[in-house]
């Protein structure tokens, strides 16, 4: 998406008037892992989690653990 000059996530949470902008973790966990141009295995592997795990966190089933989550920030994920 960079290379059209558009990247969804500066879109980010400075503008919160931007309608567009993800409004729960899920979903700020899957307009990341797409920026990444991943898919749920790959990305899953990155964090050594099971894919499923990774389906559950996008489908809003489950959260992740305070300790993923600061692991997501440090990858700069979040």
């Amino acid at each position: 998406m960079e290379f059209l000059n558009y990247c969804p996530l500066t879109q980010n949470i400075k503008n919160i008037k931007n309608k567009n902008a993800p409004k729960t973790l899920a979903k700020k966990i899957k307009l990341h892992r797409l920026h990444q141009g991943l898919n749920q295995k790959q990305f899953a592997h990155l964090l050594k989690v099971d894919s499923t795990t990774v389906k559950f966190w996008e489908g809003g089933e489950r959260k992740p653990s305070e300790k993923m989550v600061e692991k997501l920030r440090h990858l700069r994920l979040l």
